[in-house]
């Protein structure tokens, strides 16, 4: 009987969160996955750039943030690459933060990528797309414009053609 009781407690204290593991905050993996549509407050997250560099979506808290989900095998990712990087000097001057979250690229292949087509916002990756359930990722390339406070004002699936595609449909309402 005592082996039993023993063993009942062992297992219980195995199940138990250890200190400092599980903490006040709700870790990604058991957040409960939003629904992706303006008005919805965008869950704060913290990944890792190519370099190693932790980033979380709170440090950008005060202004608008554009998140692009994306991977470099996905065609119109690719392209729409270009077009995030031609608008990210003048919308940066204005305030606005680009945000590229890479889809389970391992880091070596995003650090090559980034310095093949030259981008100059922030990229992190998210290897086992916790973030991308989190946020009701279904679709490739996937864009998500906050505003300052963190509220998503609209979310865009697929690619932009054009920066005045990608200006006249998300970037008119930052500011709004």
């Amino acid at each position: 009987m005592k082996k039993l009781l023993t063993l009942f407690l062992i297992s219980l204290l195995l199940l138990l969160p250890l200190e400092g593991r599980a903490g006040n905050q709700e870790s990604a993996s058991t957040a409960k996955p939003i629904t992706l549509k303006a008005g919805v407050i965008a869950p704060n997250f913290k990944l890792k750039t190519p370099e190693g560099k932790s980033l979380s979506l709170s440090s950008f808290r005060g202004k608008p943030v554009l998140i692009n989900f994306w991977a470099t095998w996905c065609g119109p990712c690719v392209e729409e690459m270009h077009i995030l990087q031609q608008i990210y000097p003048e919308w940066s001057n204005k305030g606005l933060t680009i945000l590229g979250i890479n889809e389970g690229d391992p880091a070596n292949k995003v650090t090559g990528f980034i310095q093949r087509y030259g981008i100059t916002f922030p990229i992190v990756i998210d290897g086992d797309q916790e973030i991308a359930n989190l946020y009701s990722v279904r679709y490739m390339p996937t864009s998500v414009l906050l505003d300052k406070a963190g509220v998503i004002l609209v979310v865009a699936f697929g690619g932009f053609d054009t920066k005045e595609d990608l200006v006249s449909k998300m970037l008119s309402k930052v500011g709004k």
